[in-house]
C-alpha cells in the first residue's frame, strides 16, 4: 500500500445514514484503507483542507441535486467546485454523481418519460470503456431525475431508459447513476420496510420480490466492479 492509501483516509460524504455507503465501506476494510464517514444531514461539515484525504465519495440519498435551498447541499456543491479545481479525486454515486455533474457545469432533470428507475437495469459499456463495464453487467437503481453529461466529460456507461450513466472528468473524477454498493443489508433496509414504499410502483420500477431475486444474481459481479473501481481510482491518483 502507497503511504497516501496507509495515511490519508478516503473521505465518505452521506446524505441519509452512515449505512448509505454500503458495500463501499467494506471493500475498504478488506483493502485496508482507512476512511472517515461525513453526514452531512446531521451537521457533518465538508473540510476545507483536503490535502489530509486520498479522496471522496458522495453517495446517494432522497434529496435532489437541485435543491440549493438545502445547506449542506449548497455548500457541497461549492465544495466539489473547489475539489476540482485542486484537481481531487472525487466519486459520486446517484445523488452524488448528478451533484457532481451540477458542480461541473451540467443540468439535473426529471426523466424526459418519468421513468423511474427502481430495481436492477443493465449498464452497457461506450466509447472506450474507461470504466471497464463487463459484458452482461446488471446494476441496482433508485432514481428518477437524470444529468446530462458535463462539458469535457467522457460518458462511458449507458443504459437503456437513461442514456448518461457513468463518465469521468479530468481522470480523476468518476461519476456513475447507479449503486454498485448495494449489499444485502442495503437492500433489506430500503426495501423491507413499511409498504408500500414511497416509490414503489412508478413508471419503470419493478417489483420488491422481484428486486430482492435478483439482488442474489446480480449483486456479486456488482461488487467485483466496484472493487476493481476502487482500485483504480485510488492508485491512479495517490501521487496527487
Amino acid at each position: 500500500m502507497s503511504p497516501r492509501l496507509k495515511d490519508r483516509p478516503v473521505l465518505l460524504i452521506t446524505h441519509l445514514t452512515a449505512s448509505d455507503t454500503g458495500e463501499f465501506s467494506v471493500i475498504l476494510e478488506n483493502k485496508k484503507i482507512p476512511y472517515k464517514i461525513l453526514r452531512l444531514n446531521k451537521g457533518d461539515r465538508l473540510p476545507e483542507d483536503l490535502s489530509i484525504y486520498s479522496g471522496a465519495v458522495s453517495f446517494g440519498g432522497i434529496q435532489s441535486a437541485n435543491d440549493d435551498h438545502v445547506d449542506y447541499i449548497h455548500y457541497e456543491l461549492k465544495w466539489l467546485e473547489r475539489a476540482f479545481l485542486s484537481n481531487f479525486p472525487v466519486f459520486g454515486i446517484c445523488l452524488g454523481a448528478q451533484l457532481i455533474a451540477r458542480a461541473l457545469g451540467a443540468s439535473v432533470t426529471q426523466h424526459p418519460e418519468e421513468i423511474y428507475e427502481f430495481g436492477w437495469y443493465p449498464i452497457f459499456p461506450v466509447n472506450d470503456n474507461e470504466l471497464e463495464i463487463p459484458d452482461n453487467f446488471v446494476c441496482y437503481h433508485r432514481h428518477g431525475e437524470i444529468f446530462s453529461l458535463p462539458h469535457g466529460a467522457r460518458l462511458s456507461a449507458s443504459g437503456t431508459n437513461c442514456p448518461n450513466q457513468g463518465f469521468i472528468y479530468s481522470d480523476n473524477v468518476i461519476a456513475i447513476q447507479f449503486h454498485p454498493e448495494v449489499n444485502e443489508s442495503l437492500i433489506h433496509k430500503w426495501l423491507l420496510g413499511a409498504r408500500p414504499l414511497a416509490d414503489e410502483g412508478l413508471p419503470g420500477s419493478q417489483g420488491v420480490e422481484l428486486q430482492i431475486k435478483n439482488s442474489q444474481v446480480y449483486i456479486p459481479s456488482a461488487h467485483r466492479w466496484l472493487s476493481d473501481q476502487i482500485s483504480s481510482w485510488l492508485s491512479e491518483n495517490q501521487s496527487i
